[in-house]
């Protein structure tokens, strides 16, 4: 891993550190408590953006209105605005909620070619200091950037959602921001996002517990509906 430190005109400093391996790469930023900085703040934008070739394909899940974000994945070229994006093929609910001018995580693109490079954009270890992010639906040659949740998504208390602007506490660190990269069987089996995931909570004093079995689970989303009846 390799840290660069960074500091703007009044002083405050931001470092991003950035994480390689041989599947892919991954970034996150971090700012330290510090006497210029106040102990929170709401994050107004993020400027992330991830270039990609001309000529890749794209297999992508725009957002979807009403109730979640779920529709369908679609193939198309890569490059393209969200509006001018196929629509997906499947069931009606995969086609028939409002498509919103953005795409879900993740997001998978292949270079033109005999052998593709494919690349998966995603991220990984959210903390509950920062807010989940989408891809921005205006793409501007060829550069996707992240982007908030839409006023359209209400915050939900009986998921704990925060709201719409994520107001972060320091020290703070944001979800990486991951690239997988490599033929279509390396982004498959690829492990990163649980590589760069944290330790085990210290609840669990650095052992798994022996009740975590893998196996079969319901959905969390559902269970926490179950605990409200």
């Amino acid at each position: 891993r390799l840290g660069v430190e960074t500091t703007n005109a009044a002083g405050a400093r931001m470092r991003i550190l950035f994480h390689a391996q041989n599947d892919g790469a991954a970034f996150r930023y971090e700012i330290s408590k510090q006497k210029r900085l106040q102990a929170s703040a709401t994050i107004a934008e993020e400027h992330t953006g991830f270039d990609i070739p001309d000529g890749s394909k794209a297999w992508m899940q725009r957002q979807a209105l009403p109730g979640s974000y779920e529709a369908g994945f679609a193939a198309g070229p890569a490059g393209v605005d969200a509006a001018a994006f196929p629509r997906p093929r499947g069931p009606g609910w995969t086609r028939d909620k409002t498509a919103l001018n953005a795409w879900m995580f993740p997001a998978l693109f292949a270079t033109s070619g005999d052998k593709p490079t494919y690349v998966l954009l995603t991220e990984a270890t959210l903390d509950g200091n920062y807010t989940p992010m989408r891809l921005a639906g205006k793409v501007s040659d060829g550069v996707y950037t992240l982007d908030f949740p839409t006023d359209d998504e209400p915050p939900r208390p009986e998921y704990r959602e925060g709201p719409r602007l994520p107001l972060v506490k320091l020290p703070f660190a944001s979800s990486w921001r991951v690239m997988v990269v490599g033929d279509l069987g390396a982004v498959v089996t690829s492990t990163m996002v649980t590589d760069l995931a944290e330790p085990l909570d210290p609840m669990f004093g650095g052992v798994v517990p022996k009740w975590v079995k893998p196996g079969i689970a319901t959905w969390d989303w559902y269970y926490y509906r179950r605990q409200r009846g």
